[in-house]
């Protein structure tokens, strides 16, 4: 995709920490997917000195002291950090983390990008409601739904899209239903009337 500012007619940059004027393709640029007023767009940022100048800034850095400490407190607590999953209160973690909302959430999310989805407007409290609503049943057999079973149990907690997203649907509440990991895979990307919540039971006193 060509620079932004090619498109302004801007070829060349001055590096802030050389003062050369070099061609924009001597800079880093990153680019970040932001939305504003609800539109997706591509932030762009040329950086400000030049990659020789960056790099070397880098490599000067590294010869340091506070640079030294600093590599040495990372592989500490890299270490650390690899060695948690293998220990049983990482393995507890680790399962929680698997069977919560929050991870329902975040694999939705993933998945409705990776099919095309752009802008996601779910958010956990929005989940739980709705897994609150329907009481942790499916909205098309009324059967149970489990978090903590693994993917491709029948009774596998799934979140369908009522309009599938290649017919538009998009990722928010009003139209996200909660389907045993069977259903949802029987409907596919058809269209199908879920059930309405189910009514709360009342408990008499």
């Amino acid at each position: 995709m060509p620079l932004l500012w090619h498109s302004l007619g801007v070829d060349s940059k001055q590096c802030v920490t050389c003062s050369e004027v070099k061609p924009l393709t001597a800079f880093h640029v990153r680019r970040a997917n932001r939305v504003r007023g609800g539109q997706p767009f591509i932030y762009e940022h040329v950086s400000t000195s030049c990659k020789e100048c960056e790099h070397q800034v880098k490599s000067d850095w590294r010869q340091t002291p506070e640079a030294k400490a600093s590599e040495r407190m990372f592989r500490q607590t890299n270490e650390k950090h690899r060695n948690y999953p293998k220990t049983a209160a990482g393995q507890l973690a680790i399962a929680r983390y698997k069977g919560s909302i929050q991870n329902l959430l975040r694999q939705s999310r993933a998945d409705f990008k990776a099919r095309g989805g752009l802008a996601v407007d779910l958010t956990v409290e929005d989940l739980a409601d709705l897994l609150g609503r329907y009481q942790m049943t499916c909205a098309y057999c009324r059967q149970p739904v489990l978090l903590h079973v693994a993917v491709g149990h029948p009774q596998k907690l799934t979140l369908d899209h009522v309009q599938p997203i290649d017919q538009g649907g998009g990722h928010t509440a009003e139209n996200l239903v909660p389907a045993c990991w069977r259903c949802n895979e029987r409907k596919g990307t058809s269209i199908i009337r879920p059930l309405p919540p189910p009514a709360i039971k009342s408990t008499g006193v």
